[in-house]
């Protein structure tokens, strides 16, 4: 819980792992996510993108030091992507309610007794 909780209150991340990105996006945290190969890429793109943030940069950016014009972008957009992350994690937060409602019944005892 400490890890998810100082993901969701930084003033900015710089993550190459997807569970800080999924903690940091909903609630509006400016995140830079270093890809190190396509799948993280594909991850992280995800992760960010359903917050409206798209600062997914490869390792060889940030080793040829590239990626500082678009953590430096995310910095200067700061304010804006918080209000965006959050609104739009406000606008799923009934969706997200009720898929994990239909996950707990699925997997709740009784949910085990019924016929299928």
């Amino acid at each position: 819980m400490a890890a998810a909780d100082a993901a969701r209150t930084a003033d900015l991340l710089v993550t190459s792992r997807y569970h800080p990105a999924v903690f940091a996006a909903p609630a509006g945290v400016p995140t830079l996510g270093i890809a190190v190969d396509d799948y993280t890429t594909v991850k992280l793109t995800g992760a960010l993108g359903n917050f409206g943030q798209d600062s997914v940069v490869s390792l060889d950016d940030v080793l040829s030091g590239a990626a500082s014009d678009v953590l430096a972008d995310a910095w200067r957009r700061r304010d804006d992507l918080r209000g965006r992350g959050l609104q739009l994690a406000a606008a799923r937060k009934g969706d997200w309610d009720r898929w994990f409602d239909r996950i707990a019944e699925a997997l709740s005892p009784a949910a085990s007794r019924r016929p299928h």
